[in-house]
């Protein structure tokens, strides 16, 4: 009798302990930095008011135009570029301070582009990591909306207006979620655009590279928008609660079936 009596006061105490862990929250996951080359655009280094391009127009050479990137152009708009027109320009800047409201970022990563609606250019990266599952994905970017300003000799830049902008996350060539220009700032002013991403067990791009892309849409006056501070990070999603339940009660049954036998 008093084995049994030791047993079954095993159970409950099994039984209350199992259940207790269902109200304590899982603890929850930190979020990895997955690396991304030539984030801030630092390289290379620059002055304020320099700037690279694909022309090597302004003399300052550097090849790719924007190191560790790759210049996204279907519509060719940057392929057919020259340097005896107003042209449309990728590159590496560093604004000036009378271009901006606020403390410019340092070294962006711009989109010159005079011609309205002449197509979307933008900068693409593959990066290292493949699309893992049951995890949350987070990119996020920085980007300005240049105002205008007049120069010590007297010319005005012809910055205002908005051309638009895209943030995508692409898996394996394949975009997996986006921000289509969601995020509204005035002249001078900074905005940050969030991307968000849940990989589930079953997502039909396991395994595939990740890649980030941003787009200038080019869809209305501005002359140029520009980004940097670029992250990615990855977050496991928690076991469910549910599951934990499942098991807790699981053990709790087996044990009393034990007793029965």
């Amino acid at each position: 009798m008093k084995n049994i009596c030791q047993t079954m006061c095993t159970v409950v105490a099994i039984g209350t302990a199992l259940s207790s862990t269902l109200m304590v929250e899982a603890p929850k996951a930190q979020a990895a930095s997955i690396a991304i080359n030539n984030a801030n655009f630092s390289n290379p280094v620059l002055a304020p008011g320099q700037h690279t391009d694909q022309l090597n127009s302004t003399g300052i050479v550097s090849n790719p135009p924007v190191p560790g990137w790759t210049i996204y152009d279907p519509s060719g708009v940057i392929a057919s570029a020259n340097t005896t027109t107003n042209s449309d320009l990728v590159g590496v800047g560093n604004p000036l301070p009378a271009a901006l409201n606020v403390p410019p970022p340092g070294n962006v990563a711009l989109f010159y582009l005079p011609d309205v609606n002449k197509g979307v250019v933008g900068l693409s990266q593959t990066l290292t990591s493949s699309l893992q599952a049951n995890t949350n994905y987070t990119l996020k970017a920085v980007f300005d909306n240049l105002k205008p300003f007049t120069l010590s000799n007297g010319f005005t830049v012809p910055y205002g207006g908005f051309p638009g902008y895209r943030l995508e996350l692409l898996a394996g060539g394949n975009v997996i979620a986006a921000d289509n220009n969601s995020v509204s700032v005035p002249d001078g002013a900074l905005g940050t655009s969030v991307v968000s991403y849940s990989a589930l067990a079953n997502d039909p791009n396991l395994g595939k590279p990740l890649q980030v892309r941003f787009i200038d849409l080019n869809s209305a006056p501005g002359l140029e928008v520009d980004f940097t501070n670029v992250s990615l990070t990855a977050t496991a999603i928690p076991e469910s609660t549910s599951t934990l339940g499942l098991l807790a009660f699981g053990a709790v049954s087996a044990l009393r079936r034990k007793l029965a036998d």
